[in-house]
């Protein structure tokens, strides 16, 4: 229902749409645009777009007010669709429907778009649907983590039922979507013996280079500096703790370029956390203390990043819901999480569009209207009606997010502080849990050695 309303316009149209018109150029999208994800995903966007374009001359379109746009993005998030459907499935195949409902319960959400017509507050709404936002969310904003959940579950899974090979596979493939789950690989060296590590790590190799190949031959330099080299000079953002620096100095580039090591500062701060936990998940002797392993490294990594985008959130969401559901964390994490999240939006973007003014796209470090990304956004059937809310706004509660724009840099530090409350809490009680249920296993080492 809401797949063809709008998507991310910052990093859609100004990004991912130059990856097919620069098919026209060279097949390697690396060499001549600006991709930065993955090839699975970069391609499995184009073709899916591509699809969309081909596909846009029907008789849905015709007789609808939808307009060609509205169709691609139909089409293009199919596979965003299919990955929330696969991860649903996946979390009721193995842990049951206790923990997948927390995925997939969304009635609240649909209730307002209806709702929200009558009245813009009565969105908020959406926010008693809980545990599923955060998908939502990815959903909205075209992030591919949808595509990689599923493959981070099998991994899980294969690791669980000790299939060295399909653990190895599952992560190489959800890495060359989202590069992140390689940092599950240790679990499995750790876990296994020495001839299913070498399985693991040799398939996951033969894999990942497989894929990878091809651009590194084409355009080495290109393809390394988009996936890796881009992320590490890159600045703070987002609901991250090396964000705030950059917040006190509102955002004067310049003078936060005097303290650059905070750029890289959070890989010394993380390592030792998740080499902690890597340990942890070696010593475990339940699944249940595997899981939750599994899930602090993904959550350790958030936590600690110096990029707090909302869709790295879905990084840890299943091992979440899986530690609310055996009682290891409350109600209280999620919701913090979610109010903190939509508390940043609002402050930090939505303020801005209300009153015509200028956001920092910061992976630019550039200055954009905000008004103009937001209602870009919602192209097609119902971008008209987004301007009518925004200027219904402006005219009604003008004022609030005059004193939101104002303060915006003081408040986000305050809401990024409760959101690493929040977190910094969650990952406790995962690791009290994990420590609960592991003890050193002599024998484990005797056989690793």
């Amino acid at each position: 229902m809401s797949s063809p309303i709008a998507w991310n316009y910052y990093d859609v149209h100004l990004f991912m749409l130059t990856w097919s018109d620069s098919l026209t150029e060279n097949w390697n999208v690396y060499a001549n645009s600006n991709s930065q994800y993955p090839p699975l995903s970069t391609y499995l966007f184009i073709a899916f777009e591509l699809l969309g374009r081909a596909t846009a001359n029907n008789i849905f379109v015709q007789v609808t007010p939808l307009t060609t746009l509205n169709w691609i993005r139909i089409i293009a998030r199919i596979p965003l669709m299919a990955g929330f459907f696969a991860s649903a499935h996946l979390l009721y195949r193995r842990w049951g429907w206790s923990v997948a409902r927390y995925w997939l319960f969304t009635p609240p959400v649909l209730a307002t778009v209806v709702l929200a017509q009558y009245h813009m507050g009565l969105g908020l709404l959406a926010l008693f649907s809980w545990t599923s936002v955060i998908p939502l969310y990815t959903f909205w904003g075209f992030q591919f983590e949808l595509v990689t959940v599923p493959l981070v579950l099998l991994a899980c899974y294969s690791l669980l039922d000790e299939k060295p090979g399909r653990f190895g596979a599952y992560l190489a493939l959800g890495a060359m979507v989202k590069i992140y789950p390689i940092i599950l690989l240790p679990f499995g060296i750790a876990r296994f013996g020495r001839r299913d590590m070498l399985k693991a790590i040799a398939t996951a190799g033969v894999i990942g280079s497989a894929i990878s190949l091809p651009f590194l031959l084409s355009s080495p330099f290109n393809y390394y500096y988009q996936l890796v080299g881009f992320q590490g000079v890159r600045f703070p953002q987002g609901l991250s703790l090396f964000h705030i620096p950059l917040l006190l100095l509102q955002y004067d580039v310049a003078a936060f370029d005097q303290i650059g090591f905070v750029k890289w500062l959070w890989q010394l701060v993380w390592l030792p956390v998740y080499a902690y936990l890597v340990l942890l998940g070696w010593q475990t002797e339940t699944d249940e203390a595997l899981i939750l392993a599994l899930g602090g490294a993904l959550l350790s990594m958030v936590f600690l990043n110096k990029i707090g985008n909302l869709n790295y959130f879905l990084w840890f969401w299943p091992f979440a819901l899986f530690a609310l559901d055996r009682g290891v964390i409350s109600w209280r994490h999620p919701t913090g999480i979610i109010m903190t999240a939509t508390s940043y939006v609002l402050t930090m973007q939505t303020a801005a569009a209300v009153l015509d003014e200028q956001v920092l796209i910061i992976q630019e470090l550039k200055w954009y209207d905000a008004r103009h990304l937001v209602v870009n956004s919602f192209q097609g059937v119902v971008q008209q009606s987004m301007i009518d809310k925004l200027a219904y706004l402006n005219t009604n509660y003008g004022w609030l997010a005059q004193i939101v724009y104002s303060h915006r840099h003081t408040i986000a530090v305050v809401i990024i502080s409760l959101h690493l409350v929040v977190l910094g809490d969650l990952l406790r009680r995962m690791v009290d849990a994990i420590q609960e249920d592991s003890s050193m296993s002599l024998q484990r080492l005797r056989e690793w050695m």
